[in-house]
């Protein structure tokens, strides 16, 4: 047998360390999202569609600007 658990906290770290966890932050399609969103031309729906990003990821984004500004 294999301690998995061991190998699998070796990887993690490994992958930490090269910046490799997690998503592809979509950066671009978010601030496209935020643009969209800013006209009032257009529903959460429409943004999602228009840019793919979830309005979750949009709401989040705003909050963020919200909070540094």
């Amino acid at each position: 047998d294999r301690d998995v658990t061991g190998v699998q906290s070796v990887l993690f770290r490994s992958a930490k360390e090269k910046g490799t966890i997690g998503r592809k932050a979509k950066t671009e399609e978010t601030a496209k999202a935020i643009r969209l969103y800013k006209t009032g031309a257009f529903t959460t729906a429409e943004i999602e569609q228009l840019s793919g990003v979830s309005s979750s990821t949009l709401y989040r984004a705003l909050k963020e600007i919200d909070k540094q500004e």
